[in-house]
């Protein structure tokens, strides 16, 4: 099947006749970091006052160091602050809310000392370590902080202290530390969970290991330091307890262990300690299959009484489990996670304690974790995938009416254990809708997976692909989404289409919904439509499987067809279309009025729909147009430009320039746009095409703080001036959005 891309259509306003010479200035908005966005959730999220989660990544941003982020219920996902060593590295564990908004939490390594550090992020926005941890006073803390009744927060770090066992320790707010206990071995060593409250008012906890088998121990301790071991696992009752116990009301304490149980079985338990510290074993992960799950996480106290949890892997997949249990130790497996959503970490309650909010490890579209929501039944429900890259790299973007951007940041990736799927070759090519604000903030609003398998006899193509947004004066964003499948196997003699295209419109909110719907059925082409939207709020496509052209504004029900009728032949290509100050528009597509696929013709339809072939270019392959003040008709062809003048002469200028996208005539009535290649740099330039026919430099990219290699062509911006994206250069060397004005 032929696989045609999208490409984008140019809005163009009526302009002036040219000056003699015209100002070109270049300002650089923002500089991309190279990886902004987070990857491997580890701890469980944090409901926030506004309804958001709160969490963190152990990996992603700038320096790998890993993010704070926010979540919405829909699943749009903000990076709020990024780690740098500095201010910390690789957090593991939850968030907590102070009573101001105030988030804090930890980091298992950097700091000043490299130890790890306690930070928060406040309601301004910042990003702050509260305290670097120096080994005296601890190493290493993988848990979240517990804010204990007399205001101060109470944690542990894994090792350091006097033995570099372990911690217990206070901290205020400022960074007040205080050494509560070090673990010696005997007592425990290394523990990993949180500390909780009991209903006596003492604080509990594990450690992974250490005690009198050293496998680890359960113990409590009251907030003045007075330490009391409660036992030590013996491996048939568990071993290595790794996430916080749960207290409940009649003083009993709920948990899990990591491993242990009997000694064939080692996949961890799940048990019930009694406020006199007996120890009672509810459930042994011991299947020899181990479709039950192993290695169990924390647990929560779900609406309905029972307690819910996850185990990082096994079950039918095997990738990790969601189980349920009762106060009496009544055990099911209600759900199992797959390939695409593996290791699921620790849940968070939400809905009044009848649903959970999730993320897991590993697996989601880029393999680097995912977020979910799960009713108490199993039924989920993927809303966020982590990993990814930033917009620097597309050519896909427009200036919304809210004055954000939008656009589209489309990547490919291949799984990592690429077996797992036998002898098929298997890929998916993720799309996300993102919005970038003025001051460089960064949200993705909508996710749309596109998957491939291939096989020795068999292909399948599972397609959802997003084409460029266009910008409205209405203020919303519109763009067109493409669905269906495109299957080979035995049992179809031919490849099986079935797809169709719906233009899609995301209002200031951010809610995307269906505007218009063309069904494309068992087509031999996608039955994509170009999108553009012109002054007058109206939004014209072209339909590249039969020609036609149409044109509605938001309100109306369906489109209205102004040129074609569905009898139109068969175009090779999707189309280039500009419109012309003078009230027509202009297209160029692979085939003529009478005849298909023999070369690239340009056309002028005016608004009555009457069509008429200026010129038949061979061969050639136009990607993009621009009318300028004096009529002449500019585009650009590969490594090419040209011009044609209004009575039909075919310039091929004699310059060779790789255009990055769009074209736009500026106020001076020239064309202007964006080269990849060119400048005294050789980083990228911005042209101008003059109503002569001269090709001539007007800005030069330095490779540095202006960005290098312009990758998206030049925007209109309302009220003035052009946008565009670089894909290298600026202050990270990850590309720069930049702006650019041209005074007569």
């Amino acid at each position: 099947m032929k696989k045609i891309p999208i490409f984008s259509l140019l809005l163009l306003a009526a302009v002036c006749l040219p000056a003699l010479a015209a100002t070109t200035k270049l300002t650089t908005l923002n500089s991309f970091a190279v990886n902004n966005w987070g990857d491997r959730p580890i701890g469980a999220v944090v409901v926030g006052a506004d309804g958001n989660y709160y969490g963190t990544t152990q990996h992603g941003g700038p320096a790998d160091a890993g993010t704070v982020f926010k979540l919405t219920p829909s699943g749009s996902l903000t990076t709020l602050g990024v780690f740098n060593g500095t201010n910390g590295q690789a957090p593991q564990a939850a968030l907590i809310a102070a009573a101001d908004g105030t988030l804090y939490g930890t980091t298992y390594r950097g700091g000043t000392s490299g130890k790890g550090t306690i930070f928060k992020y406040t309601t301004k926005g910042a990003l702050l370590s509260v305290l670097s941890f120096n080994g005296t006073n601890g190493t290493g803390p993988n848990a979240a902080l517990l804010l204990g009744p007399d205001g101060y927060f109470y944690c542990t770090t894994y090792s350091g202290g006097a033995s570099d066992l372990g911690t217990i320790f206070r901290v205020s707010a400022g960074g007040s530390i205080k050494t509560l206990l070090s673990f010696s071995g005997t007592n425990g060593s290394h523990p990993n969970a949180a500390l909780v409250l009991g209903t006596d008012g003492l604080l509990y906890g594990s450690t992974n290991s250490g005690g009198a088998g050293n496998k680890g121990t359960l113990f409590k301790i009251t907030t003045k330091g007075v330490f009391t071991s409660i036992l030590s696992f013996n491996g048939d009752n568990g071993a290595a307890p790794n996430a916080a116990l749960v207290s409940t009301a009649s003083g009993y304490l709920y948990g899990t262990t990591s491993s242990g149980g009997y000694s064939f079985a080692n996949n961890g338990t799940i048990f019930k300690l009694s406020p006199t510290g007996v120890l009672t074993t509810l459930h042994i992960f011991d299947d020899g299959d181990n479709s039950d799950g192993y290695t169990p996480g924390a647990l929560l106290r779900a609406h309905d009484g029972a307690f819910y949890g996850c185990t990082a892997g096994g079950g039918e997949v095997p990738y990790g489990t969601l189980f349920k249990i009762t106060a009496t130790g009544a055990f099911q497996q209600v759900k199992n996670f797959d390939y695409q959503n593996s290791s699921p970490g620790a849940l968070t309650l939400i809905s009044n304690g009848n649903a959970f909010v999730g993320t897991t490890y590993q697996g989601g579209d880029f393999f680097a974790g995912s977020a979910f929501t799960m009713a108490l039944t199993g039924a989920r429900q993927d809303i966020c995938n982590f990993g990814g890259k930033s917009p620097s790299s597309v050519d896909k973007i427009v200036l919304g009416g809210d004055g954000n951007y939008y656009g589209i940041a489309v990547e490919t990736t291949a799984p990592p254990e690429i077996e797992a799927y036998g002898a098929n070759n298997w890929y998916k090519v993720e799309a996300r809708l993102y919005r970038l604000s003025p001051a460089g903030g960064l949200t993705y609003l909508y996710s749309f997976l596109h998957t491939y398998e291939t096989g020795r006899f068999s292909h399948r193509e599972d397609i959802t692909k997003p084409g460029r947004p266009v910008a409205s004066p209405d203020g919303s964003i519109y763009f067109t989404l493409v669905t269906g499948i495109n299957d080979f196997s035995p049992e179809h003699s031919s490849d099986f289409l079935d797809y169709n295209t719906d233009v899609m419109r995301l209002d200031a909110a951010g809610h995307a919904s269906v505007l218009w719907s063309f069904d494309g059925q068992q087509q031999d082409y996608y039955y994509i439509v170009v999108l553009e939207a012109a002054p007058d709020g109206s939004l014209y496509g072209f339909n590249p499987y039969n020609g036609s052209i149409f044109r509605g504004l938001p309100t109306d029900a369906a489109p209205t067809y102004i040129y074609g009728d569905g009898d139109w032949y068969e175009p090779n290509s999707t189309p280039v279309i500009t419109f012309g100050g003078e009230g027509n528009y202009y297209f160029a597509t692979n085939g003529g009025l009478t005849s298909s696929y023999d070369s690239w013709h340009l056309f002028k339809i005016t608004p009555a729909g009457v069509a008429t072939d200026l010129k038949t270019l061979t061969p050639t392959t136009v990607q993009a147009l621009a009318l300028d003040a004096a009529g002449n008709l500019d585009g650009s062809d590969d490594n090419k430009l040209f011009q044609l003048t209004p009575s039909r002469t075919f310039r091929n200028l004699p310059v060779t320039i790789a255009n990055s996208g769009p074209l736009v005539t500026a106020a001076d009535g020239n064309v202007y746009g964006a080269s990849s290649n060119s400048g005294s740099a050789g980083k990228g330039g911005i042209f101008r095409i003059t109503t002569t026919g001269k090709v001539q430099t007007a800005v030069n990219f330095n490779g540095t703080t202006s960005g290098a290699n312009p990758c998206a062509g030049l925007i209109p911006i309302p009220g003035g001036g052009y946008f565009g994206l670089t894909s290298a250069g600026g202050s990270a060397g990850a590309g720069t959005l930049f702006k650019v004005t041209v005074t007569p």
